[in-house]
């Protein structure tokens, strides 16, 4: 389970219609503690038992059609937000 905090953040630059996933990653370059929150709390949506597809493609307004292609998509936003991958779609 996600806490609160962390799930309005990630919709707030993440949903379809507000998507800038540049801003967040400014956002947790100059937060620590919120940079931590979300490294764990990413971890869990990835999880077996994390987001399921209907939650996710609800939350987001986003068109996931399987577990696995939800669970590459939170794998390329990590490594976005954290390391150097290109900027998910």
């Amino acid at each position: 389970m996600v806490d609160k905090e962390f799930h309005d953040v990630f919709l707030c630059y993440l949903a379809s219609d507000s998507y800038d996933p540049e801003a967040l990653k400014e956002l947790l370059k100059d937060d620590p503690r919120l940079s931590s929150m979300f490294r764990s709390n990413l971890a869990a949506l990835r999880g077996d038992e994390g987001w399921s597809v209907a939650a996710a493609s609800k939350d987001l307004n986003y068109g996931f059609s399987t577990q696995n292609e939800l669970r590459a998509w939170i794998e390329a936003l990590e490594d976005f937000l954290f390391g150097n991958g290109p900027v998910p779609g």
